[in-house]
């Protein structure tokens, strides 16, 4: 049935519809910060599993990321238990168990494209997790410190 039969002459679209994508070429930069998050997922995971290339310059990456997200891990739990008790868990890992679970995710990244692209997310924002690892505890403290001191005034 032609269009104009159902909604009459005057019809016109809200939108123009896109034309559908080729293949190789390239999506616009979105101004939406969840659509350009998810573009930037997509982006890592169409990228195919790691190669052994990849996988041998990522692997350093992995065991500082690793090293320091245990220690602040175990940081978070000891700030953050209601009775304050020191947490010993994650930062109880030895080099060698460090290296086994970079390795660990390394193999999982040559056999499968979504586990390359966390282990490429991870090593490529691994500075960006630093630091909010590093805000996220203070952010809670300061939460808890208005509170414990009075309340907030202006």
């Amino acid at each position: 049935m032609p269009r104009g039969a159902l909604f009459g002459d005057e019809y016109e679209p809200e939108y123009e519809p896109e034309p559908p994508r080729r293949a190789g070429k390239p999506r616009p930069k979105s101004t939406n910060g969840a659509k350009a998050f998810m573009d930037h997922w997509a982006s890592l995971l169409s990228q195919g599993a790691l190669t052994a290339g990849e996988a041998r310059n990522l692997r350093p990456q992995l065991i500082e990321m690793i090293t320091h997200g245990s220690d602040e891990a175990d940081d978070f739990l000891t700030k953050h238990n209601r009775f304050q008790q020191e947490a010993e868990i994650w930062s109880t890992l030895e080099d060698a168990d460090i290296e086994l679970l970079a390795d660990t995710l390394l193999k999982l990244g040559y056999r499968s494209s979504i586990a390359a692209g966390v282990v490429r997310a991870g090593a490529q924002g691994y500075m960006n997790i630093r630091a909010i690892m590093l805000i996220v505890p203070r952010l809670f403290q300061t939460g808890q410190w208005f509170p414990q001191h009075g309340g907030f005034t202006w």
